[in-house]
């Protein structure tokens, strides 16, 4: 005969699992939906953004970097020249903002997030607006009481860092210790000093231009920025470049959107013809902008949660469409983050096994692929089931701190 305390115990065990697994199915989904709205969003009109609370002053950007009516995504696909071969203007953009602020993104709560693509094109044709923005990214702690700057933000404007005279003195320092014979080891400080350094190099590199490496080579040359072009073609073409540019600046400052989009149509059909030997063709760029933009580990960590949530609430029925539906979609997110990490090893140029090692889709991949191969070979209970959960909430939480 049953006991009333066993008979309580098994009720509370009962109302407890069952209130667990949908308490852990609902954190996963919400934790899903809440990774993919920190996803960069549609730059909002500067009309529409409130207006400063008295208790935060940011300075607030002019219309001309919030082009909200500007259309940019025809830049993606032209050619540039970056860290010693020829890429996409989009990956540059985005490389070129994560190397600056440490992020894909830039914003805050007042004006929205702006994409790379945003930023740095904003920061080209327009650069005196940004030179006061807090952009650069100085989070060390060590670092930032070494520059007394204040501890509230983890970023720095780029004119209020060129006005540091200590600064100047550190990276001078290190600089010197890096290049004494022998090869001196740099001290932590000093590492992050030359990171800071790098990035405000390549700040400058985008304001002045000469970053913006889109000239093809004329003979056995390099890649040009565009103010060499009458230079290296003489002629009507060569001649064109800088003043479309110069057009395309005026208009993205006037926020003159057919004024900007006729010089930047001028500027992608000029380019290819300055050397079409040289000059790659901007579709062979398409795949590397899709597996980009597609973000397919968002996409795996939301299948690896419908798994873990379907796994959990139908984990005492071996069989069934429930048991079937979890096992399906653990496999197509570890599809997903395999097909992740080939498109990377696409567009990074490396081999299979070196973009494997540096990817930060590595473990959680290892992890399904763990649980689906003791699921499916020793039914192990509880396994599938715990990997779909580890491997989605390292997906989210990573995402979120990349963010």
């Amino acid at each position: 005969m049953v006991s009333a305390r066993d008979s309580i115990g098994r009720l509370i065990r009962l109302i407890g699992g069952r209130f667990c697994r949908w308490g852990i199915a609902a954190i996963l989904l919400g934790g899903a939906l809440g990774a993919r709205a920190a996803d960069p969003v549609a730059v909002p009109s500067p009309a529409a953004s409130p207006s400063p609370t008295p208790m935060r002053q940011p300075v607030k950007p002019p219309q001309s970097i919030l082009p909200a009516r500007m259309e940019l995504e025809p830049l993606d696909t032209l050619p540039i020249f970056r860290d010693g071969r020829v890429g996409s203007y989009f990956l540059f953009c985005r490389d070129s903002l994560v190397l600056i602020s440490g992020s894909e993104t830039y914003g805050d709560t007042i004006y929205g997030k702006l994409p790379a693509l945003t930023v740095i094109t904003s920061l080209w044709l327009n650069s005196e607006s940004w030179e006061d923005q807090s952009l650069i990214l100085v989070s060390d702690l060590d670092l930032r009481r070494a520059l007394s700057l204040p501890s509230g933000s983890s970023r720095a404007a780029f004119s209020a860092l060129m006005r540091q005279t200590r600064l100047a003195e550190l990276i001078a320092d290190a600089r010197a210790t890096e290049s004494e014979p022998g090869g001196a080891e740099l001290g932590p400080l000093q590492k992050k000093v030359l990171a800071l350094a790098r990035r405000l190099e390549r700040f400058r590199d985008i304001r002045d231009g000469g970053a913006m490496l889109m000239v093809p080579p004329a003979g056995a040359g390099e890649w040009a920025r565009m103010e060499a072009a009458p230079k290296l073609y003489p002629g009507p073409l060569g001649q064109s470049v800088p003043e479309l540019v110069e057009r395309m600046k005026e208009a993205f400052r006037d926020a003159d959107p057919r004024a900007f989009a006729a010089a930047r149509d001028a500027l992608a059909d000029t380019l290819p013809r300055l050397n079409p030997a040289e000059y790659p063709h901007p579709s062979q760029y398409e795949f590397e902008i899709w597996i980009t933009k597609a973000d397919l580990g968002w996409w795996a960590g939301l299948a690896l949660a419908f798994a873990a949530a379907v796994n959990m609430l139908t984990f005492q029925r071996r069989r069934g469409v429930g048991y079937g539906l979890a096992c399906f979609l653990a496999i197509l997110g570890a599809a997903l983050l395999a097909a992740e990490i080939v498109g990377h090893s696409r567009i990074a140029r490396v081999g299979m096994f070196t973009a494997l090692a540096g990817s930060p889709y590595l473990i959680p991949l290892a992890i399904i692929l763990a649980g689906l191969l003791i699921e499916l070979c020793w039914r192990k209970r509880y396994v599938l089931m715990l990997a779909t959960v580890a491997a989605a909430l390292w997906l989210f939480v990573s995402g979120w701190l990349a963010r």
